[in-house]
């Protein structure tokens, strides 16, 4: 035998070592599904080995799940019922942020590289959390972790009644810091009824691909301003072919986004479907990219608000925008390939080295606008969150 073959027999005894150590834990509330052998989810994730699956039969899991270590955890269909709900009640504090403040998250993943989570419900309708000094609320929460999430619902990540107003309530969250990491793919999860943010991804050392989920405010509110999906204070990724509407403050001092990109770069925002929002996509970043989304009925301001430079805003779709359908400033960006359809003015943009070129208008008050705006209004003003005690950033 060859070295390069005793070589090769070695790799692949070591890897079909690995594969044989690799289990299956199942898990059901009430013990009837076949196999199951952990009554929680918890008790199956302590005790399985890094590497191993989780299958979470049909059940009400009244439980806050803590994950350290590389597993798979997916719900499973049995007895014609696919429903595996996650729902504690209450919640309680269980983690900090990487700026140290207290967190209440339904799903906690820390420190792991590689966490999937599959076809579970993640609900926080029990919660019982009150107050603007609760521990920030989460559905689930990727803490300096990696991994994906797929096919997820997470809803009712919110304070009770009274704590509307609270910065608080995030259905998925990722961040890095302390020199850690986070590298999250969610795809085709559905997400809801949360009181901040939906999808957030915040600090350099995360990275958020977010793609084909359908992400949902309530709608026109006095007292918050949300925003659908953010990346923000360095932060990149991509946000792609994602549904995602429902988010207006109404006294408009603020501005919520159906999409924020937040002082961040290498970030792309394209192929969206953006609805009901007061700024379909706030990019206030450099060297990214908007494109191929279709924006429609935004509320007191623009389709699309762009402030940096070196951005690409083209081959946009923009319906009905209350201010401009796309408003730029900045320098050496491309407004190209742009529809705009009724707006009072269709691109209005200022700065430097900005090419506004190939766009087509229709029901525009003016097409293009040139004109610097009065300096600082407050509409002018975003809200995005950030896990500290300040209430806005």
């Amino acid at each position: 035998m060859t070295k390069k073959t005793v070589i090769g027999f070695f790799a692949i005894m070591a890897i079909g070592s690995l594969a044989a150590r690799a289990a299956t834990l199942i898990v059901d509330d009430n013990l009837q599904c076949p196999g199951a052998t952990y009554p929680t989810i918890q008790g199956a994730v302590t005790a399985a080995s890094p590497g191993d699956t989780i299958k979470v039969c049909p059940g009400t899991y009244v439980e806050q799940v803590m994950i350290t270590k590389n597993l798979k955890v997916e719900g499973i269909a049995f007895n014609n019922e696919n429903l595996a709900l996650v729902m504690p009640a209450p919640v309680g504090a269980n983690s900090t942020s990487l700026s140290g403040n207290p967190v209440a998250a339904i799903i906690l993943v820390d420190g792991a590289s590689n966490v999937s989570l599959t076809n579970l419900t993640v609900d926080g309708a029990a919660g019982g959390l009150n107050g603007c000094d609760a521990p920030t609320f989460i559905g689930v929460y990727y803490r300096n972790a990696s991994g994906k999430m797929d096919s997820m619902a997470v809803r009712n990540i919110r304070l009770g009644a009274g704590s509307e107003g609270c910065q608080n309530g995030l259905g998925i969250f990722a961040q890095s810091g302390n020199g850690g990491s986070a590298k999250l793919e969610v795809v085709n999860s559905s997400v809801h009824d949360y009181q901040k943010n939906g999808i957030t991804a915040n600090e350099v050392g995360t990275e958020l691909t977010a793609k084909g989920n359908a992400v949902t405010g309530f709608g026109p509110s006095p007292i918050i301003a949300q925003n659908g999906i953010q990346l923000a204070y360095g932060a990149k990724g991509t946000v792609e072919s994602n549904s995602v509407i429902n988010h207006v403050y109404s006294p408009a001092t603020y501005s919520a986004a159906g999409i924020l990109v937040y002082a961040s770069g290498e970030v792309k925002v394209k192929k969206n479907n953006v609805g009901k929002s007061q700024v379909g996509v706030d990019f206030e970043a450099n060297g990214g990219e908007v494109s191929e989304n279709v924006i429609s009925d935004t509320d007191d301001f623009d389709g699309v608000y762009v402030l940096g430079n070196n951005n690409k805003i083209e081959n946009n779709t923009i319906f009905n925008s209350d201010e401009s359908g796309a408003w730029v400033d900045g320098n050496n960006n491309t407004v190209k390939g742009n529809t705009i359809n009724e707006a009072p003015i269709g691109v209005h943009f200022f700065g430097t080295g900005n090419g506004v070129t190939g766009n087509k208008f229709f029901n525009t008050g003016m097409n293009t606008d040139s004109t610097p705006p009065p300096p600082a209004p407050l509409a002018r003003s975003i809200a995005p969150t950030r896990v500290t005690t300040s209430p806005l950033r």
